[in-house]
């Protein structure tokens, strides 16, 4: 609180915001709430019908620093297999921008995917890292998860979430900009050119 202004920042769904502007401006001495909460879209948000299932997955932040895109997530299996394995339950990430769940999984390994998204499978608890220029030719704006059986299928397709993507390197230096240019040349590799 500055001046008697309430100063409100984060993410979150439109109730909980709406709640929180309130409540900060029925505290004492406080005059005026400023609002800069970004409200997340409903397939953002993990609900809790998402954490009632089996399998869930949720992304909590996703950022990209001009070379990395990397993303925290809580998950639970509550059947079956409690660890991320893939070869048995896993996580496809895939690009908000471009597909949806349905595209996210295999369309020969039953559930309910159709295929036809570019997915990156992952197992790794402690987090989600990536080359989106390599994995998509672009930085999405969302990035999002789907629950993957071992026939890499998504069955529920309410099984995750996607999640906003903080840009924290403008992309239009031109450094950046050569950057990006080398490393869809070399999209294959596993490495990097950095130009100076």
């Amino acid at each position: 609180v500055t001046d008697g202004v309430a100063a409100l920042s984060g993410r979150t769904d439109a109730a909980s915001a709406d709640a929180a502007v309130a409540a900060a401006g029925a505290v004492e001495g406080v005059a005026a709430v400023q609002n800069n909460i970004a409200i997340l879209l409903e397939d953002e948000v993990c609900t809790p019908e998402i954490q009632a299932q089996d399998r869930w997955v949720c992304i909590t932040n996703a950022v990209f620093d001009g070379t990395t895109l990397e993303a925290d997530f809580d998950f639970a299996f509550s059947v079956g297999n409690p660890s991320l394995d893939t070869g048995d339950y896993h996580l496809h990430f895939y690009n908000g921008d471009l597909n949806t769940p349905e595209q996210a999984g295999g369309a020969d390994a039953g559930g309910a995917s159709v295929g036809g998204a570019v997915w990156e499978i992952w197992d790794d608890p402690s987090g989600y890292r990536t080359d989106p220029i390599a994995l998509w030719d672009a930085v999405p704006s969302r990035l999002c998860v789907e629950v993957a059986n071992p026939g890499h299928a998504i069955e529920n397709l309410e099984s995750g979430t996607c999640f906003p993507v903080d840009v924290v390197q403008n992309l239009t230096t031109p450094d950046v900009d050569a950057q990006v240019q080398v490393r869809r040349r070399v999209s294959g590799d596993s490495y990097v050119c950095k130009l100076d």
